[in-house]
């Protein structure tokens, strides 16, 4: 099989027991690489003690000369056969597609194949503990087959494979009553809904990444998106959950949010939460009053924080290494709707949610003040 990537030069690269992680970032010499950096400081080097999940930089290595030095230092880089100078409507593309593969042919055991975005802080021996759980509960007498999942912060939008665009905004997951998806217009060249986990951070089953990795039709509609002249960005984690519902076969398929009460990013906070409070927000699988809602800050059960700002990342480093509540797998608690989504490959999946225990573990916000 033809290399799709080059693997750090270590003769001793780690098998995890669980999944492996990309983290994708470009080259440079400025804001990436000190995002690079400020990873390496705070939240990488829990892989050495996990065991469980590895994870790695990936790159475009076509031309991508100004970062050889960074990858022989740090040894921590994957690079995947594709341009350095991609620009943001292919590069994200051609990163996922190539990582996929590269996954699945120099890790053949693990469970997952996980992406995330360079602008994240993650808590990886808690996302572990949450990934075995949510495997755990997937599986029972009702559906004995070992569980294929797609697991992170779970949306709803749908997918043109004309335009090779994301069509969005108008539902979330868990909000859309819709349970099959289907296909629109005079071709039927658009699909909804397709349910994606959004890109600083998610898992996918490495049979379902194998599947994409060796589609034609995925590779099709990654050429389409590349190669079309529309407006917009074809956003890879909408791309991914496109690719699912097209091709992704299984016994035991489902979709897992991992809940709002384990992701935070900067940005605004929806007013919903002056109308219902932050406890009964978390408590609910689906924000009811539109847009998903994601609060400022880290909290003592986040998973994953997305920022721009190298200080506040290092600064929730901190925090949260003194604040963490971490569940344990055995803890893990989900809930799936009642009846299943059906894709648009007539694959059925069931539609399932992190129910968080507060009371146990309460969603501690950071620079909040205690109350004695």
């Amino acid at each position: 099989m033809t290399p799709v990537c080059s693997l750090p030069l270590d003769s001793s690269l780690p098998s995890p027991s669980l999944a492996v992680l990309g983290v994708f970032s470009v080259e440079s010499h400025g804001d990436h690489e000190s995002k690079r950096n400020i990873i390496r400081e705070t939240w990488l080097p829990s892989v050495a003690s996990s065991g469980q999940i590895s994870a790695f930089f990936v790159l475009r290595g076509q031309g991508a000369n100004s970062t050889v030095r960074e990858a022989q230092q740090h040894r921590d880089i994957i690079f995947v056969d594709a341009p350095a100078k991609a620009d943001r409507k292919t590069g994200p593309l051609y990163s996922l597609l190539n990582w996929m593969r590269c996954a699945v042919q120099t890790w053949p055991e693990v469970s997952l194949v996980g992406k995330a975005d360079d602008d994240v802080w993650i808590n990886l021996p808690g996302t572990a503990e949450h990934l075995r759980g949510s495997l755990a509960r997937l599986q029972d007498s009702s559906h004995p087959a070992p569980p294929r999942m797609l697991w992170g912060i779970m949306e709803t939008f749908g997918w043109n494979t004309s335009s090779g665009r994301p069509k969005g905004f108008s539902y979330k997951f868990g909000s859309s009553r819709r349970r099959r998806c289907l296909r629109y217009g005079d071709g039927g060249d658009y699909l909804f809904p397709t349910h994606f986990a959004k890109g600083p951070m998610y898992f996918v089953s490495r049979e379902l990444v194998e599947q994409i990795a060796n589609s034609s039709v995925v590779q099709a509609g990654m050429d389409a998106a590349i190669g079309s002249a529309a407006r917009g960005l074809p956003w890879e984690d909408v791309f991914t959950g496109y690719s699912l519902s097209e091709v992704a076969q299984g016994q035991n398929l489902a979709f897992v949010h991992m809940g709002e009460v384990a992701f935070s990013e900067s940005g605004w906070t929806h007013t919903a939460h002056a109308k219902l409070g932050t406890h009964t927000l978390l408590s609910l699988p689906f924000t009811p009053l539109g847009r998903s809602h994601y609060s400022h800050g880290v909290r003592s059960t986040s998973l994953v924080y997305h920022d721009k700002s190298l200080a506040r990342l290092r600064g929730h480093h901190a925090w949260s290494t003194a604040h963490e509540c971490r569940t344990e797998a055995s803890q893990i608690r989900i809930a799936c709707d009642d009846g299943p989504h059906v894709a648009c490959n007539n694959a059925t999946w069931r539609r399932c949610y992190y129910i968080h225990n507060g009371t146990r573990c309460p969603p501690e916000r950071a620079g909040a003040r205690r109350h004695s």
